[in-house]
């Protein structure tokens, strides 16, 4: 089982280390993007309002645009096999991809593997939101009217450091508590946090500038991300040619990978969970899996 600890520290040089050993190379389907702008222009907005309709737009075409500069770059710097080689670098404590930005847009269901050919690729699309969603709310409860007594009540012969819980355990209180309520609760009152000028102390100590938790899910998702990502890509050292990052974000990954054998090993790992401490207490958690085998 992955770990995942309240300590500070940085894996984002040792992760980039790693993937800086693994190839992703491939080609960017003209077609697909020409479908996707349609898509995306079409979509109509999730909130009715004049504002919202607006934000709406822009959001379209600022994602209309990155299509675009996809494109462009590929056009340009394709071999003449007509590939392009992904790479990864550490920026400000974040992995980022050149010269293809891979991104992971929710509001219009998009991630830039679907306008890429990955064909012989097994992509497995691994999805921890429930995860960030805990973490989250074990910073943000008291701004969201669940009290340290509440929690402790609540949680009291139900779990403990000695062996982890799983955390579904919280959807007693969180079902009525959304995702998004609490990304845009503003910071007030914290066990686990203070707030000085503006700036949060998150999850694993960092300083975070904040006014909403909104900031905190981003920065704290991104680091635990690397933490899992780096873990994974650990146990597969010997396998470095095969197994690649396709996309990292702040709430999940994307492996990719063209051996059976490889993709049903990282499917072992990823099933024995992750370990975090919350509320004083270890919890287990799973992810979301998506496995799309591409032809050819």
């Amino acid at each position: 089982m992955i770990e995942i600890k309240h300590t500070r520290g940085e894996v984002t040089d040792r992760l980039v280390t790693r993937l800086k050993q693994r190839k992703f190379e491939t080609r960017v389907d003209s077609d697909a993007i020409d479908s996707e702008v349609v898509r995306i222009t079409e979509k109509p907005p999730r909130v009715a309002g004049e504002a919202a309709e607006r934000r709406h737009e822009q959001n379209a075409k600022a994602l209309c645009d990155y299509l675009c500069e996809i494109e462009a770059v590929y056009q340009k710097l394709k071999n003449k096999q007509g590939l392009i080689r992904i790479e990864y670098n550490a920026v400000d404590s974040l992995v980022v991809s050149r010269p293809i930005s891979l991104r992971k847009v929710d509001m219009f269901s998009f991630e830039t593997t679907d306008v890429l050919d990955m064909s012989g690729y097994k992509m497995i699309r691994v999805d921890y939101t429930h995860l960030v969603k805990c973490m989250l709310f074990s910073l943000a409860h008291k701004d969201l009217g669940y009290p340290h007594d509440f929690m402790e009540e609540f949680l009291c012969g139900k779990s403990s450091m000695a062996y982890s819980t799983d955390i579904s355990l919280l959807d007693r209180v969180l079902e009525e508590v959304s995702f998004n309520k609490i990304r845009k609760t503003v910071v007030g009152d914290s066990l686990y946090h203070r707030v000085h000028g503006g700036v949060v102390v998150g999850y694993y100590g960092d300083k975070i500038a904040a006014k909403t938790y909104d900031e905190v899910a981003v920065h704290d998702g991104n680091k635990t991300m690397q933490r899992i990502l780096n873990e994974v890509l650990e146990r597969f050292i010997d396998r470095r040619k095969d197994l690649s990052l396709a996309g990292l974000y702040n709430r999940g990954f994307t492996l990719i990978c063209k051996e059976e054998a490889t993709k049903k090993e990282v499917l072992e790992v990823l099933s024995e969970g992750v370990c975090v401490e919350l509320f004083g207490r270890k919890f287990e958690a799973h992810p979301l899996i998506t496995c799309i085998d591409a032809k050819g």
